[in-house]
């Protein structure tokens, strides 16, 4: 896990040492052990690294045997011996058992997007110094993010917004004229303006999707894409990768279930190659203890395992990862968490790369932030709900397919009486997957809340996540689809990387191993989710499982996840830091938002009126965030 930077012109000038030095400083807990930088007239490379395989090994940027290429990159590529072995018996040679190594090999190995056979989470550079062409990737799922600016005369890139930012500052303190093309304007801080875009998706699905960004001019690779660039063109991005779930197989139960028990432990395994001690965070749902089960057995009682909860006990799922914990044998540790702290609430928005509103990103960084202190890497259960289907969404569609589907308009979507949340629940059966998947994932599916807040120049309207077409699949692949395609690589894991990067941890993701969800996404439903059960397989794996070291508990409890009673906190412990920031006068937001209507809003749910503390979160982080960047709308 590090940070990479770069920066390329066509035109052959001496980029100066500030350039790095800015870029670097800006992200240096992405990688605290070393600073590699290659430079040339008109192109720089650098990397700020975290050593984990090969530490005491030469650090990147690294180069083939003649130097042409040069490689630096983000994550780890974990079937990097298989690569090297090949590569060697071809007649290539190395001088470290870093995995980035081979980076620098595979474009002169011929071999077809050769990305494709990267087992691992990326976001790469490799520079072909010979023809002057830059080669950007990112990993299929977008584990690993990467920001880039650019045109025909020159691209910069980084793997965290402020240090692309810092970077191009600090290349514009250094030069005397910023040149006409729009992504030149960004070398100084007037061009670091709001995109009206960015700001409205931010606002209804707590978090900005790639290509967009908060920033105008500038784009986040998106995932499974390549960027293409060499002076005089324009970049160019191409998709190696598309999730498939047809054809399905007809596989028996016990065929399915001897399968997975294959390959999830050697996904285990891969993830689990580190010269450094590996970590685990167990939050006591299905995904986390399946997969600490697995690691412990192949760690033996070498694994640490965190787990966070709150002190409201309704929100905490303590007792039953200490009583997995304490069958595994591991070495447990918990993390108690009481109201946010008025301490921690700005570390965490620093960070963010841009505004992100999941609210569980505050646990998410509390719990890498005791795990940072004694290792630096750990490994996750995220992803298993968008392998699996695991949302509730998921069961609804399942259980109510042979029912009549039509849309609805909610009149009263936040409403709080029992009747009228009854009502949206049942009204979900009824509905089609598309919009059943936009009242899940949109906070304002039809506009209305956003645009009776928003002063009338900021009102773009609801825009529409992604959703396949009515010909792919059944619906609930057309869900997994949707989420694999949006929420896991725009909120889910954007969130593990920016909250576990500021403490130096490297997280890792099993369930994303990409030969593991090929098998799953050809499973058929039916193994999947299962009378409204989900995960149908992983339980019966469980039950199967001897000895059995899960709780009974496990397989009866409901869906928790890592969220913060945010409704509760932002009609009581936050209402105070909301009054004193959205709701200021002359406070940042104030130049989107209309006063009197933030206001009532903010009293209504306090009273308990209407339920949009996710809403209010979200206006409070951006209020923040823009004060911490010295930004104004």
């Amino acid at each position: 896990m590090c940070g990479i930077f770069g920066l390329f012109l066509s035109e052959r000038t001496p980029i100066p040492d500030s350039v790095a030095e800015a870029a670097s400083t800006a992200m240096f807990p992405r990688g605290p052990d070393a600073l590699g930088v290659w430079s040339r007239p008109g192109a720089l490379l650098g990397m700020r690294r975290l050593a984990i395989i090969d530490p005491e090994g030469p650090s990147p940027p690294l180069t083939n045997e003649s130097g042409r290429w040069v490689a630096v990159g983000n994550g780890e590529i974990y079937n990097h011996a298989e690569i090297r072995k090949r590569l060697l018996q071809a007649g290539h040679s190395f001088r470290s058992g870093n995995d980035l190594e081979v980076l620098a090999h595979l474009p002169e190995s011929g071999e077809w997007e050769w990305e494709l056979g990267l087992r691992g989470m990326f976001a790469f550079a490799v520079w072909d110094s010979h023809t002057s062409r830059l080669h950007l990737a990112r990993d299929r799922f977008g584990i690993k993010p990467l920001f880039w600016c650019g045109d025909e005369t020159g691209i910069a890139f980084a793997s965290a917004l402020p240090a692309l930012r810092e970077m191009l500052l600090a290349w514009g303190k250094s030069r005397a004229e910023q040149g006409s093309s729009p992504w030149r304007g960004l070398l100084a801080p007037e061009g670091w303006s709001l995109d009206q875009r960015g700001l409205r998706w931010y606002l209804d699905t707590l978090c900005v999707p790639a290509p967009e960004t908060f920033f105008r001019h500038v784009q986040a690779l998106p995932p499974a894409t390549r960027l293409l660039w060499e002076p005089g063109s324009p970049p160019r991005l191409e998709t190696y990768w598309t999730p498939r779930y047809l054809p399905k197989r007809k596989i028996s139960l016990k065929q399915a279930q001897d399968e997975f028990e294959e390959c999830f432990p050697e996904s285990v395994r891969y993830h689990l190659v580190s010269d450094v001690p590996v970590g685990a965070f167990l939050s006591g749902g299905l995904d986390s203890s399946y997969l600490v089960a697995e690691a412990a057995e192949q760690l033996g009682n070498r694994l640490s395992t965190f787990t966070v909860g709150f002190r409201e006990c309704d929100y905490s799922e303590l007792d039953a990862a200490r009583e997995l914990a304490r069958n595994l044998g591991t070495d447990h540790h918990e993390i108690l968490l009481g109201p946010l702290s008025s301490e921690d609430l700005p570390s965490i928005i620093r960070a963010m790369n841009q505004p992100f509103a999941d609210s569980s990103a505050w646990p998410t960084w509390a719990i890498s932030r005791a795990v940072g202190k004694s290792l630096k890497v750990a490994l996750s259960g995220d992803g298993g709900d968008e392998l699996w289907g695991g949302y509730p969404y998921y069961p609804i569609s399942r259980l109510s397919r042979w029912l009549p589907k039509r849309e609805w308009n909610e009149r009263e979507p936040f409403a709080t009486s029992i009747l009228s949340r009854s009502g949206r629940v049942l009204r979900d059966c009824l509905r089609p997957a598309r919009a059943l998947h936009s009242r899940w994932r949109h906070l304002d599916p039809n506009g209305r809340f956003w645009d009776s807040l928003l002063l009338p120049e900021h009102r773009l309207g609801p825009f529409e996540i992604p959703f396949p077409n009515e010909t792919e699949g059944s619906d609930h692949e057309k869900l997994l689809a949707a989420d694999v395609a949006f929420y896991l690589p725009h909120d889910l894991l954007e969130k593990v990387d920016t909250m576990s990067m500021a403490h130096s941890l490297e997280v890792r993701v099993p369930w994303l191993d990409p030969i593991l969800f090929e098998r799953i996404a050809h499973f058929p439903p039916s193994l999947k989710i299962s009378g409204g059960i989900t995960k149908w397989l992983v339980r019966r794996s469980i039950a199967r499982r001897a000895p059995n070291p899960f709780p009974p508990s496990l397989l009866q409890r409901d869906k928790h996840g890592f969220a913060i009673p945010v409704h509760r906190w932002m009609a009581r412990d936050l209402a105070e830091r909301f009054r004193e920031g959205p709701l200021a006068e002359g406070s940042r937001v104030s130049a989107i938002f209309a006063p009197r209507e933030l206001r009532r809003v903010f009293e209504a749910h306090r009273a308990g009126r209407i339920r949009v503390g996710h809403h209010l979160w979200a206006v409070l982080v951006l209020d923040l965030w823009l004060r911490e960047n010295r930004l104004a709308l």
